[in-house]
């Protein structure tokens, strides 16, 4: 695929407009080539400038506005360009120069918007700390758990035909989330209890759900707390079936469930559509 042709599938991978083939395709992309993840972050920049310097189409600022910015990592992105993006503005708007003979003062500490020089450079270093560090900080979250992934993929193509545990360096134990314990608008029953011990380096995790939830694929996103952002999330599953029910299954490092409360949300995907199918509260130990 040429690079013009990239750029434009980035393009509508980030505005939701891909199928759901196309969709499966491009994320598995993007777990294994490092260049098209750099492309994403490229594109998201642009996307974010084209949108508040208004030269977006009526239809892609819809959709910015409905999918974009439905991600609260895009909407921190966003609100920290839209701010440097203002204070460039701001600074670059040419001084209306008076037709007085400037004072002593003026002279001496040129003022502009009625501050001195010097205080612009403590807000630019007071700006960057409030929200460009926790932005960055962010990033290199989302690196580790692209890199993690790209281990987990690597992990199972390697073990698909000899077993779940076999190509796997370190320690694997096997978990159940039952369909049972699941709640909605955080209501139902207590929190599940997963033992994970010291020395585990990966848990085989399966997460069950009623039979008439059926889509094509299916997204799990594990946070530490009800409404915060997820700490881990694997997209692309497809369901299985056994005696006790249906079940997606997935593989994770075993650094990703610390000790705690945790909440896994799974969601089913149709044509860019994401719903909601159950919630899972667990409790994490170390027995």
């Amino acid at each position: 695929m040429d690079r013009t042709s990239t750029r434009e599938l980035t393009r509508q991978f980030l505005l939701g407009n891909l199928e759901s083939d196309a969709l499966h395709a491009f994320e598995e992309r993007l777990f294994a080539d490092s260049t098209l993840f750099e492309d994403v972050q490229l594109m998201e920049d642009q996307l974010i400038e084209e949108y508040l310097e208004g030269r977006l189409p009526s239809e892609s600022r819809d959709r910015f506005e409905r999918h974009f910015l439905a991600s609260p990592t895009r909407v921190r992105h966003y609100k920290v360009t839209k701010a440097l993006m203002e204070a460039a503005a701001k600074q670059s708007a040419p001084a209306v120069r008076s037709r007085t003979k400037p004072s002593t003062v003026q002279r001496r500490g040129v003022r502009f918007f009625g501050w001195p020089r010097w205080t612009w450079g403590l807000v630019a270093a007071a700006l960057f700390l409030v929200v460009c560090i926790p932005l960055i900080l962010r990033m290199q979250s989302l690196d580790r758990q692209l890199t993690e992934s790209r281990e987990i993929i690597a992990a199972l193509r390697t073990s698909a035909s000899r077993g779940p545990e076999s190509g796997l360096s370190g320690r694997v134990i096997e978990a159940r989330l039952t369909a049972s314990l699941q709640f909605r608008g955080g209501g139902g029953t207590g929190p599940q209890s997963l033992a994970v011990p010291e020395g585990t380096s990966w848990v085989h995790l399966e997460v069950e759900f009623a039979p008439e939830s059926n889509y094509p694929n299916y997204r799990v996103s594990i946070s530490s707390s009800a409404g915060s952002n997820p700490d881990y999330l694997v997209t692309g599953l497809d369901s299985r079936e056994d005696r006790r029910g249906r079940y997606v299954a997935l593989l994770l490092p075993a650094t990703t469930l610390r000790p705690g409360s945790h909440l896994l949300t799974l969601e089913g995907i149709r044509d860019t559509t994401a719903s909601v199918i159950g919630n899972f509260r667990f409790v994490v130990r170390r027995p």
